[in-house]
């Protein structure tokens, strides 16, 4: 009769032990997207926020495009710089106007960082928006530096171009900071 109720409260344990070990759980989606057998309903992931309106890709694309043209500018500045051998090609202004492409190329990284991050958070696109404005000044005055190089007098195609690039990233600036102002 000892043995039988040993072996009755063992099982009982055992019993009780199996049962916490599998006792029912709920069943988890392995995907948000997809809905999976058991799960009730689709789950989307929330959003953080509202889309990305137009004037913002615009503007993160052109801030990217300054991101590599700023580290290009300084590339070739430093390069100018290292070397020394700009004189042949811009003249006597050649170390002024090497001097200028460097300013410029920081002014285009940090134009390119601002306008990435006032793309993401459009209330800290102001300086984005300065930092367009003084590219376009720094290109120009680049511009003036290497006309030499252009016989003096000719048009430097290259950097009308670029004026136009820091006006259209400054307009774009300025569409996402008045979006911002309507949105808040």
């Amino acid at each position: 009769y000892v043995q039988l109720s040993f072996l009755k409260g063992w099982t009982v344990q055992a019993r009780d032990a199996f049962k916490r070990m599998h006792r029912p759980v709920e069943l988890q989606c392995a995907s948000r997207y997809v809905p999976q057998p058991g799960c009730d309903r689709f789950s989307a992931p929330a959003s953080k926020g509202p889309a990305m309106s137009a004037a913002r890709k615009t503007l993160k694309i052109l801030a990217l495009i300054y991101f590599v043209l700023g580290i290009a500018s300084l590339v070739i500045g430093i390069a100018g710089i290292a070397t020394g051998k700009l004189e042949s090609t811009y003249g006597p202004n050649a170390m002024l106007a090497t001097v200028v492409l460097v300013a410029k190329g920081v002014v285009d990284l940090a134009a390119g960082v601002a306008g990435i991050k006032g793309a993401n958070k459009p209330s800290q696109v102001d300086g984005a928006f300065k930092l367009g404005i003084v590219a376009a000044i720094a290109t120009i005055a680049q511009a003036v530096l290497t006309l030499p190089a252009f016989g003096g007098d000719a048009i430097n195609y290259g950097a009308f171009v670029i004026v136009v690039y820091d006006l259209f990233f400054v307009q774009q600036a300025h569409e996402v900071k008045a979006e911002n102002k309507d949105r808040l």
